[in-house]
């Protein structure tokens, strides 16, 4: 029996390792993932068939109620993408005079990020913000950070994106009400990270044009 101090310590080291072996080592990080499950299992004194096992069951609990909720995700991005409907929400937000451009990007990262994987919406999007940025005459960084701030707080935070699922399903959490709740703080925090920083780095922040590949998007 380990103590907690133990536990807590391997934890601690293992979720290093993960990164460190994603950005450092340029792992995969369903391989990063995999080595650090086997890290954890020979600390706490597993056999090799004992960790494959556990590794099994592990994996096989987790996407036993998400493997759904993946394959329809990916297939309703799918819809969204070829009927053009993501592109067409954000062409219906820019008439709202009222909105600057960069809020624009927040509010169409949250729309459709909720049926988007972070990074199947930033290739889906970017060439809304390449459109944005060319008529507006704005930095391609003013659009593009708030949108993929906004993507990333979605797929965090609001089901039916499989993290913030599975733990709203293993805290026997409402799913409505965490969807609520979720995009409520998806968008603070979109805001905060995107619009506002923003106006914290001011002139800091380099011009960057559309690429000239992407010049005649309209």
């Amino acid at each position: 029996m380990h103590s907690q101090i133990w536990v807590v310590s391997t934890l601690l080291i293992s979720i290093v390792l993960i990164v460190l072996t994603i950005v450092k080592f340029k792992f995969h990080p369903f391989l990063a993932l995999l080595l650090a499950s086997f890290f954890v299992g020979a600390m706490m004194g597993m056999g090799p068939l004992e960790m494959v096992t556990a590794i099994e069951n592990g994996i096989g609990g987790t996407l036993g109620f998400l493997a759904a909720v993946i394959g329809l995700g990916t297939i309703l991005g799918k819809m969204m993408e070829v009927s053009g409907a993501a592109e067409r929400i954000g062409l219906t937000l820019q008439r709202c005079r009222w909105l600057s451009a960069d809020v624009i990007m927040v509010l169409v990262g949250l729309i459709c990020g909720i049926t988007l994987f972070v990074e199947v919406g930033v290739v889906l999007l970017i060439p809304l913000a390449f459109s944005i940025a060319k008529k507006t005459h704005t930095s391609l960084l003013k659009l593009a950070i708030p949108l993929c701030t906004a993507l990333m707080a979605v797929h965090c935070v609001v089901p039916p994106h499989p993290a913030a699922l599975f733990v709203a399903n293993k805290l026997g959490a409402d799913i409505g009400s965490v969807i609520v709740y979720g995009l409520l703080v998806g968008l603070m925090a979109s805001l905060v990270g995107g619009p506002l920083f923003l106006k914290f780095l001011g002139n800091r922040l380099p011009f960057k044009p559309v690429p000239t590949e992407f010049a005649d998007l309209e």
